[in-house]
């Protein structure tokens, strides 16, 4: 039974962890959208 306590709570922080790594991609991909790239925009334009 405490092995099984044990893995639920390692399963609680992994899961934790992996919202927050989606979380901070998810607001690196913002920054990098937010950014002006002129080129990037041109090519949205022509297509």
């Amino acid at each position: 039974k405490t092995v099984r306590d044990d893995l639920h709570r390692l399963w609680k922080v992994k899961s934790c962890v992996d919202t927050a790594a989606r979380f901070n991609e998810r607001t690196e991909e913002q920054k990098l959208q937010n950014r002006p790239q002129t080129r990037h925009k041109k090519e949205d334009i022509s297509r």
